[in-house]
């Protein structure tokens, strides 16, 4: 599935939010954004249904439902949040420097689990950052997801907010 629409703060956790309360599972997907005015993201999404299919009728829920997100005609509910997976011990929330230092990404590794990826988005969406772009990733049971982030004005995170934005990532992955 590919979205593009004008980008804006917390987009990719309102898309996350959308798949998530549809019941589609994200295998893999990229994020980007567009320079310009207006900004636009390009979000492509690989999806799985654990119901086996996603057909044509689903497809036109999901974007009813997302364009009833984006309008803000649609408030948020609270979703149900899907049990740590028994045995997860080793979630590991890192920051990788770009050889220019001047995006900042965050890796993200754990198992996966339902709203796994509207739980991390979220996260950094409430902690006042940006996501230029990101890399998820599902192998089997493991996730290895990666964002490049900013500050919202566009500016590179700083050394003294990224344990912050760590803790805040490590907190909604306990919760989700």
């Amino acid at each position: 599935m590919c979205v593009v629409v004008e980008d804006r703060p917390g987009l990719l956790s309102l898309i996350s939010r959308s798949l998530t309360e549809c019941g589609f599972e994200v295998e893999s997907a990229e994020a980007y954004c567009r320079e310009g005015s207006p900004r636009v993201a390009v979000d492509i999404f690989w999806l799985r249904d654990p119901q086996g299919r996603i057909g044509n009728d689903d497809v036109d829920a999901f974007v009813e439902l997302l364009n009833g997100v984006l309008s803000g005609l649609r408030p948020e509910v609270p979703l149900p949040r899907a049990p740590v997976p028994a045995g997860v011990r080793n979630t590991t929330v890192r920051f990788l420097e770009q050889r220019d230092g001047a995006l900042s990404v965050l890796e993200v590794e754990t198992e996966d689990r339902s709203g796994l990826l509207y739980a991390i988005t979220r996260a950094l969406h409430g902690a006042g950052v940006q996501i230029v772009s990101s890399q998820i990733r599902t192998t089997g049971a493991h996730v290895l997801d990666r964002f490049a982030i900013a500050e919202l004005d566009g500016s590179p995170v700083g050394d003294e907010r990224r344990f912050a934005i760590q803790i805040a990532v490590l907190s909604a992955l306990e919760g989700s």
